[in-house]
């Protein structure tokens, strides 16, 4: 295969997450690489900005159409496996930035949410994991586990990396509030009753409504980032808090579960059970008072994740995935 050969990667318009954060930042390295790789947009509302502002610092190509041909390649999130018989030509490779995204059921409230169960059902859960033309990118252990159980064999791991803006050298002996951060788009039931169970002088801040920007500054002024959530694969938010000097604890959940996928001491990893919420409590307790000593104990992650690009590109992750998927691109 010569490099003339284009490789399209699927990802939602005007949708600003880690996952398509990752697509993004995936078509950027393939055209280091001097790949012929595309943003394939889908859902666009808006032609005239499709590009999200968050995304233009990659200066990436894209297309809003792809012609099925048998020399390309498309690269499929796990949200999106119906394109896999829009596009029988083409190699395909689904790269499962998520777990939880794919097999979670869906809540029907309407007509429109009953035409999204049965495109659901006849197409996206359709996925024959048996079959080795598909290659499976497993973005965490978690998803490498689930793929595996459900019988793929053409298996690779192919994680993400945080932007440089997360790996900038920051002084940890600033001074920092007594402040617990907290994601509450993710696990908020089990949250609210932590945050109900402390001292009423804990001050808890919601990562809601913000730039990254403003969420990354508040990073910077907490000791404690907390995430109950279901950890569907190996997110975004603890990473960043981690590397902005906040003691991370979390559930038992998804990707959580997984030491490859979040790697901190399992004293800071707790079931999301009632009786768990007291040891939950003492802990943040004790890592607001003795944050100094507690956030050392964060190093090896830190320095596991400023090693995170390297074995992106080095690791059996670009260059090595494609040379053993027959995508010999030098």
């Amino acid at each position: 295969m010569n490099k003339s050969c284009p490789v399209y990667i699927v990802c939602p318009a005007h949708v600003a997450t880690g996952g398509t954060e990752a697509a993004h930042a995936l078509c950027y390295e393939l055209l280091k690489l001097d790949i012929s790789a595309f943003m394939f947009y889908i859902n666009v509302k808006d032609f005239g900005a499709v590009v999200h502002e968050r995304f233009k610092r990659f200066c990436v190509p894209y297309v809003l159409t792809v012609e099925d041909t048998a020399n390309a390649k498309l690269v499929i999130p796990e949200t999106c496996t119906d394109f896999i018989l829009r596009f029988p030509l083409m190699k395909k490779y689904i790269w499962w930035l998520s777990v939880d995204n794919y097999t979670r059921p869906l809540k029907v409230c309407g007509p429109r949410d009953m035409i999204n169960l049965l495109r659901d059902r006849l197409f996206k859960k359709n996925v024959d994991f048996k079959n080795a033309s598909i290659v499976h990118m497993c973005q965490s252990q978690y998803a490498m586990d689930f793929v595996g159980r459900m019988g793929a064999t053409n298996v690779h791991y192919l994680m993400d990396y945080l932007g440089k803006e997360h790996l900038e050298p920051i002084d940890m002996r600033a001074p920092r509030e007594d402040v617990i951060l907290y994601n509450p788009a993710k696990g908020f039931s089990f949250t609210r009753r932590i945050i109900k169970a402390c001292p009423k002088s804990f001050r808890f801040v919601a990562l809601r409504s913000m730039s990254p920007a403003e969420v990354h500054g508040w990073c910077l002024r907490a000791k404690v980032y907390i995430d109950f959530g279901n950890h569907p694969g190996k997110d975004r938010f603890p990473r960043e808090a981690a590397m902005s000097g906040c003691i991370v604890i979390t559930s038992k959940r998804g990707a959580a579960a997984f030491h490859e996928d979040v790697p901190i001491d399992d004293c800071y990893k707790f079931e999301n059970a009632q009786r768990e919420i007291p040891k939950i409590v003492d802990l943040i307790s004790d890592c607001l008072v003795h944050y100094d000593s507690r956030q050392l104990a964060f190093e090896s992650y830190r320095a596991y994740i400023r090693e995170d690009h390297k074995r992106f590109i080095e690791q059996g992750n670009i260059q090595v995935l494609m040379e053993s998927s027959g995508l010999m691109f030098m």
